[in-house]
């Protein structure tokens, strides 16, 4: 009997413990919407869960991934809330602010107070750490001044051998399926070719994954992106001891440790040759590297060694995020647009010529940087691809303090979502949104425009640091592709089963056709 009593007594105070706990969230739910006084999307009362009840349903229903019911449910709700500038939600306790016009992204993203990424970002510190993507308050600051030098042109201009070498790889590869005449999911080759690109410049290492795709450090990149989304949408797997009971979790983790130690060695190994070139060799300190490439690596190192206030640690949480940034966004840009080229012949055709023009049918001559520059059109069709496709489809940041918008305050520990692919589909900035339209990006047609009506790398003081270096990325890689090959598609943008994860992508593939120039007539 006694047994008894202290189980019924555990289970009441079990029962108690949740009605309060509940009849909190209520509150604290009422207490954020009487202060915002925004129109959105309000659970019922008896709905915990807010968001995600409706993203598991999507799922459930409909056979969706997490990313993909996230991409269906935020086009469905910025179409019903399209007259706003800012709209609410919730996911389980978090008040959520959808923010989808020029003039609220303005807001936002040019501020800089409101620069501390949301809290679903801290899924990615057991992979990046606390890097620059996501640092906040002084260390981001001290870290993207320190940072913004390995950006600088002339830095840029050392990588354009990389960028020409990979580029040739990747159209020679395309160039070869066109024997076959079968079709092929682009996007595997294209981040192949993009994850060997950052790994030289960005470690000075080469992993061989245009030729070796099969290799630990590849696979281990690609389930960290997967394990990712999955994460987000358990939210008992938000902590990291009940993440580790898992598969997923075990090979996540085990990802992890794959990735990290081939950095580590890395480092290790090249703080060891940078040491050793600073004692035996009578060069300044301003010569380290200047005979050879420098990665982005080494640039960190010469801080590590000369300044000490960087460690090994430090390093790696930021290699590390570069090696994330720095190949699945290109990736997926240089793929949008190679698509949406195939689907547009016309297009196609007025990039080969402006490559004709510039390189004159020279095969072998590796692009420059006043190449790159007269690549007009070229440009204009990856910036409206990145308007269709935006590699990163929205961005997480918080409100820490209370904040006046439109004389509505939004209360701190509000979580705001940039969501740049519907805000790139806004008829008054770009009519006929969905059609494929590169002109749009002419000199002549940007006049007037709002600066934050397009922002597929961000804006504002947390704008993408890398931005110029993936324009010049894509556009080698790119003029490589379309200097040897023609391509077509009979995929419809309607079949794709786009997902917005980490980055905009297509679950069902980007599936193409190559034909090789001297085959067909363009």
């Amino acid at each position: 009997m006694q047994s008894a009593s202290v189980v019924a007594t555990l289970l009441s105070t079990i029962c108690l413990g949740v009605l309060v706990l509940y009849v909190f969230h209520l509150l604290r739910r009422k207490y954020f919407e009487h202060k915002m006084k925004l129109p959105g999307l309000r659970p019922e009362w008896w709905n915990p869960f807010g968001i995600e009840y409706e993203l598991w349903n999507m799922m459930r229903d409909n056979g969706y991934n997490g990313g993909q019911a996230i991409f269906n449910f935020l086009l469905r709700v910025t179409r019903e809330f399209k007259e706003y500038p800012t709209f609410m939600g919730w996911v389980f306790h978090v008040p959520i602010l959808f923010v989808t016009t020029p003039e609220s992204m303005e807001f936002v993203m040019s501020s800089t107070t409101l620069i501390e990424k949301s809290r679903f970002y801290e899924l990615l510190h057991d992979w990046l750490g606390t890097g620059l993507l996501t640092s906040e308050g002084a260390k981001w600051r001290t870290r993207r001044k320190m940072l913004t030098p390995a950006f600088h042109f002339k830095i840029l201009e050392d990588f354009l051998d990389v960028f020409n070498e990979q580029g040739i790889i990747l159209a020679d590869k395309l160039k070869g399926r066109s024997r076959t005449g079968e079709m092929f999911d682009v996007t595997k080759d294209v981040t192949s070719c993009t994850l060997d690109i950052i790994c030289e410049t960005a470690m000075g290492v080469r992993i061989g994954a245009q030729t070796n795709p099969e290799s630990d450090y590849v696979k281990s990149l690609y389930t960290l992106g997967e394990s990712f989304m999955d994460r987000s949408f358990a939210p008992y797997y938000w902590t990291k001891p009940a993440y580790k009971l898992s598969r997923k979790g075990r090979e996540f983790f085990k990802s992890i440790d794959t990735m990290q130690s081939f950095t580590m060695k890395v480092i290790r190994e090249r703080r060891a040759e940078i040491q050793n070139t600073l004692e035996n060799d009578k060069s300044t300190d301003n010569d380290i590297g200047r005979k050879t490439r420098k990665p982005f690596l080494n640039l960190l190192l010469e801080r590590h060694i000369k300044e000490g206030d960087l460690s090994l640690e430090d390093i790696q949480e930021e290699v590390d995020t570069f090696m994330f940034e720095g190949h699945d966004t290109t990736a997926m840009g240089i793929s949008w647009t190679l698509f949406l080229l195939a689907q547009n012949p016309e297009a196609q055709r007025r990039v080969y010529e402006e490559l004709e023009e510039i390189f004159r049918g020279d095969q072998k001559r590796h692009a420059t940087n006043e190449d790159l520059a007269r690549m007009k059109y070229l440009e204009c069709c990856i910036k409206e691809s990145q308007r269709l496709y935006p590699s990163v489809p929205f961005i997480g940041r918080k409100f820490t303090t209370d904040t006046e918008f439109k004389k509505k305050t939004i209360p701190a520990g509000t979580q705001a979502l940039l969501v740049i692919f519907t805000l790139h589909r806004d008829e008054k900035t770009f009519p006929d949104p969905e059609r494929f339209d590169p002109d749009r990006f002419l000199p002549e047609n940007c006049e007037g425009r709002h600066p934050y009506a397009y922002v597929p790398f961000s804006a504002g003081p947390r704008n993408c640091i890398g931005q110029k270096f993936a324009m010049m990325e894509e556009k080698v890689v790119l003029s490589w592709v379309f200097r040897k090959v023609a391509l077509e598609t009979n995929l419809r943008r309607e079949d794709l089963r786009v997902a917005g994860e980490l980055v905009t992508r297509s679950l069902n593939g980007l599936s193409l056709k190559s034909k090789a120039l001297q085959d067909t007539v363009i």
